[in-house]
């Protein structure tokens, strides 16, 4: 029962078949918390998770990435990409919403920081200032939430920007508002 091999595995098999979620999260937190092979148990998690959209793994993976974090774990800048791409725009605003709220609004911040490496390109500026305003909304921040959404408003349209980023912030604003 506290093989790591044995529940890292089981975890990686429940995951790609379509298993529970919350089974193969209980495999991975038993191999993490053996505190053996600990970058083979995350590289299996991150791989099992990545590209799985099965309801539920998008908040366990931020919640993943967010206790590598805190555990100053490597993460390999495929992964990093990968997570970050959970941050998009281009997602609907529930799935946003799934992705900043996995964890502490704090913490949300912290960890999409770590993630997004702007030494090696990351995220536009836009985009950050997108995220950091959703999480400050989340976490009841509504007047410096309000403040960004329409600085940021106000940035895209004198760009002419469109697109789901320009939508996004509209919505938020007047939500706001």
């Amino acid at each position: 029962p506290s093989n790591v091999y044995a529940n890292a595995m089981l975890g990686n098999l429940l995951f790609q078949t379509g298993g529970s979620v919350i089974e193969a999260m209980r495999c991975f937190d038993v191999a993490v918390k053996s505190g053996k092979q600990r970058p083979l148990v995350r590289a299996m998690q991150l791989g099992a998770m990545t590209y799985n959209e099965s309801p539920g793994v998008r908040t366990q993976l931020i919640r993943v990435a967010n206790q590598m974090r805190i555990n100053s774990e490597p993460i390999d800048d495929f992964h990093k990409r990968r997570i970050l791409s959970d941050y998009s725009p281009t997602h609907t605003e529930q799935e946003l919403r799934e992705t900043l709220a996995a964890v502490p609004p704090d913490q949300a911040w912290a960890t999409f920081q770590w993630l997004d490496d702007k030494e090696k390109g990351g995220t536009q500026q836009w985009q950050r200032d997108f995220i950091h305003a959703t999480i400050l909304e989340l976490a009841g921040n509504q007047t410096e939430a309000l403040a960004m959404f329409k600085t940021l408003q106000q940035k895209l349209k004198a760009d002419g920007s469109r697109g789901r980023l320009a939508d996004h912030v509209e919505a938020a604003t007047k939500r706001l508002s």
